[in-house]
């Protein structure tokens, strides 16, 4: 396995390594005033600075007195307090990361899955004693504090960011509890807490009060056995300070919660729902105001939370921010979490400059005069949509002159363009249609990286980069375009609206836009420049191109009541008013329910007239039929997302779907294997389509070649099907290998004909993958020698090739493939017979 990684990791990414253990390195801090660069005396520093943050609080709590109308029922409470099973205990193992740094007692979570056999009764028996005292025993719940810099050339005490690496023991706790909270956390937070004073709370989840935290704990239903296990979890925490890989003594915590604590943010969100409660006391009592959305100004909006995060939003006068400021004081005093008023702002929406500055000098924030924005880009402003998208692209310009590509090979740089690169600017692309330049802009960045190309360099292009992005299904990479990532993140949107039945930003939708969103409006009486109609304009431009979406939502009908009976897609492939449209027409009540509809004595009850003889009685007639079948039930109704087969809407079927019909589609699909290294995959993909640089390729596409020869055999025109299928070192090789696997000799001339050759042999899966492999090692180093014998000084030995495909096929096929553990001698011997053991 070492050999294998060696052989696959470039000095890249050891460069990277090196780059990035410099960058974190901490050569000396500046404590008032003083340059420190003694290790011994910087340990010390941390070590104080993080003892001081983590203190006892130095007030006295100023007690909550709010009410929770969301709490747990007490079977949900119950439930939370049930045994732990060694079921359970398992999963919370499993789902944790395997790789991820290992706390003070130096185990990863890949250590316990591999070892679970021995290990495993042990780790249960740990666990569910914690589970029945409540308690570590001590030294059981020890951390490190991994500092991480904040900004570039951090120098200061608080330029570092605290991420706690936690041992497994608790790492296991933690994960059951959250797995267990996460269950219940939904039904007893506000609409408020998803996703104009925007409030930074200083080191927010270090300053949580414990005291707070189980008051509030209790307000909102937990039982005393639940509490007494956070309890247990908070108080017996303890970490050191790692200060460039050496830890300071331990520290005790009497506050806080540990960042890496996958408990942590389930036990912040009821702290900010205090919040929440306090400021609608106080619009309850008329003393915020906070602005109304809507012709009927139904929905009122004061705040969003989202972990941290805080946004106040209200009407601009002076009591509303002095009743906000008071809130938020007293709220500090209860929980500890402390304002940091210099990192927060204050926006004025058509207020004057002047008044912003008075009110952000008075409370000590910064002032914001801007018109209504979203995410920096400005409502109407052609200009301002175009430097926030100029922004992104030189984003992914910056992200890619990191990424030295020449230095990559062709495996790490799709790998990177699917994970990485792909992934830049999905945070824009999830909210707006991004113009068809940017996108065109950002392929032209991600084809030049896919080439290794720098980006200022033109390179010839062998494949085009529309069948790279195809899914491997019709013949390509399956990177997947950016524009099938822009329309499927919208159009998750528009799921969202169908599937939630309440949400803050749902109910501001329909107060603007009806009750179905304008869902069923045609486009053309779509008009406005908000978000939500821009969402929809693009959904029905991509219809327009032959994509629609909203062909794989379909209702399921339950009790009837949420289904419109004309309009929605509930039996069948399309709605009613579709497939009825004589009969839509001659319907008064057009928005009737399936219920409503289904109750009537006559489906004709509420036309305006009976329908005649002709189509319009024979379309009754089949429509009764139709309806006569349906039977409703006592279950709510719900959408369905067909498209694969899970019932639930996922970006990446959409983004296939849409590709599937605007890229390029081959007549077969890409042949891919697991156990080589991409780069081979890659090479035997473009080899199959011909789009290598032979010589007789390079002269179809107008270059001067001084020989069109084979450079091996100098006998023949080298062309695709001569060197990998007809030169004589081919035929030498292909004798060795059928001869290694005891198999005989086809006669093969092409691409086509050995997979028809090879899907037709009587092999087990586990066989066929090694032979398989065998093939793509054998036309790989074929490639590498023409190669050497072109453009290196030093010929190759044609008598090691063999060799080395032998030991190549072995390396790879033991170390990716689990189910096998071929023996090098048997494999050397016999590769299809020690096979022939495994189960496929």
């Amino acid at each position: 396995m070492d050999l294998l990684r060696a052989s696959e990791n470039s000095k890249f990414f050891h460069g990277i390594v090196n780059k990035r253990r410099r960058h974190l390195a901490i050569k000396g801090i500046l404590v008032d005033g003083e340059w420190i660069d003694d290790p011994t005396r910087i340990k010390s520093e941390f070590y104080n600075h993080f003892k001081n943050r983590f203190s006892a609080p130095e007030w006295d709590r100023l007690p909550f007195e709010g009410h929770f109308t969301k709490r747990l029922s007490e079977e949900q409470s119950f439930d939370l307090e049930d045994v732990v099973s060694n079921e359970e205990i398992k999963k919370a193992v499993w789902d944790c990361c395997s790789d991820k740094s290992p706390g003070p007692d130096g185990f990863t979570f890949e250590f316990f899955k591999r070892f679970w056999s021995i290990v495993g009764g042990d780790v249960i028996k740990a666990i569910k004693e914690f589970f029945t005292s409540s308690a570590f025993p001590n030294g059981c719940n020890p951390s490190f504090i991994a500092l991480i810099p904040k900004v570039l050339d951090a120098k200061h005490l608080n330029d570092f960011r605290p991420i706690s690496l936690i041992g497994c023991q608790y790492k296991i706790i933690g994960k059951i509890l959250a797995n267990c909270i996460s269950l219940v956390i939904g039904d007893i937070i506000s609409h408020e807490q998803t996703t104009f004073i925007k409030v930074d709370f200083q080191k927010a989840f270090d300053s949580v009060r414990w005291d707070n935290l189980d008051d509030i704990l209790g307000k909102f239903g937990f039982g005393a056995t639940w509490r007494g296990w956070i309890r247990g979890c908070l108080l017996s925490s303890k970490a050191s300070v790692l200060v460039n890989g050496s830890p300071t003594e331990e520290l005790l915590f009497h506050r806080g919660l540990r960042q890496g604590d996958p408990l942590s943010p389930f036990l912040f969100i009821p702290m900010m729902e205090s919040l929440h409660v306090s400021l609608q006391r106080l619009i309850d009592k008329g003393m915020f105001a906070p602005i109304s959305v809507g012709k009927d100004k139904v929905v009122s909006i004061s705040h969003l939370f989202y972990v941290d995060d805080a946004i106040f939003i209200g009407k601009w006068s002076n009591s509303n921010v002095n009743v906000l400021m008071m809130m938020l004081h007293c709220f500090s005093l209860a929980s500890g979490l402390k304002i940091n008023v210099h990192k927060s702002s204050l926006y004025g929406v058509g207020v004057s400059h002047s008044h912003i500055q008075d009110m952000a000098d008075k409370f000590g924030c910064m002032a914001n005069n801007l018109p209504f924005t979203y995410l920096g880009v400005k409502v109407g402003s052609n200009m301002s949509r175009i430097n926030a998208w100029d922004d992104i692209v030189q984003k992914v310009v910056h992200k890619l002159s990191n990424w030295k590509a020449k230095t990559l090979s062709v495996g790490g740089r799709l790998t990177l363009i699917k994970s990485v690169l792909g992934s830049l600017p999905t945070y824009y692309m999830s909210l707006f249609k991004v113009p068809d330049g940017v996108l065109s802009h950002l392929e032209s960045l991600r084809n030049s990286f896919f080439l290794g190309a720098d980006l200022e360099e033109r390179k010839m292009t062998w494949v085009s980069w529309r069948k790279v992005m195809a899914h491997k299904q019709y013949g390509g990479l399956g990177v997947s375009s950016l524009f099938a990532l822009n329309r499927a993140l919208l159009f998750k949107w528009i799921w969202s609206f169908l599937t939630n039945e309440a949400g803050l930003w749902l109910n501001v939708v329909k107060v603007i836009h009806g009750d179905n969103g304008s869902l069923a409006h045609s486009p053309p009486s779509r008009s406005g420049c908000s978000v939500w109609i821009e969402v929809l304009k693009a959904i029905d431009s991509l219809k327009s191109r032959g994509v629609d979406l909203m062909e794989f939502c379909n209702k399921v009908i339950g009790n009837g009541n949420n289904s419109m009976f004309w309009q929605d897609t509930w039996l069948g492939q399309v709605c009613l008013k579709e497939k009825f449209h004589r009969l839509y027409n001659l319907e008064l009540q057009k928005d009737v329910s399936v219920s409503n509809k289904l109750n009537d004595s006559n489906l004709t009850l509420t036309f305006r007239r009976r329908p005649m003889a002709g189509i319009k009685e024979s379309q009754l007639l089949e429509l009764t039929q139709l309806v006569s079948s349906v039977i409703l039930s006592s279950a709510n109704d719900r959408w369905n997302w067909n498209l694969d087969g899970h019932g639930v809407f996922s970006v990446k079927s959409a983004r296939e779907e849409i590709d599937s019909h605007l890229l390029v589609t081959l007549s077969s699909s890409t042949r891919w294997s697991k156990v080589i290294p991409i780069k081979l995959n890659v090479f035997v993909w473009r080899m199959f389509l011909d789009k290598l640089p032979t010589r007789s390729n390079i002269s179809n596409r107008g270059l001067d070649v001084p020989c069109t020869l084979c450079p091996i055999c100098a006998n023949v025109v080298e062309t695709r099907n001569h060197l990998f299928f007809g030169c004589s070192m081919y035929i030498d090789l292909m004798q060795l290998l059928c001869r290694w696997w005891n198999i005989q000799t086809p006669i093969i001339s092409d691409p086509t004909s050995w997979e028809t050759w090879f899907n037709n042999l009587k092999f087990n899966k586990l066989q066929k993958l090694a032979l398989e492999a065998s093939f793509f090692s054998m036309w790989w180093h074929i490639w590498i020698y023409r190669n050497a014998i072109l453009f290196s000084s030093k010929k190759p030995l044609k008598s090691l090739i063999f060799d080395s495909i032998v030991s190549h096929t072995w390396l790879w096929v033991s170390s990716r493939c689990k189910k096998l553990n071929v023996n090098w001698v048997a494999w050397l011997k016999d590769p299809l017979n020690v096979i022939s053991m495994f189960v496929a």
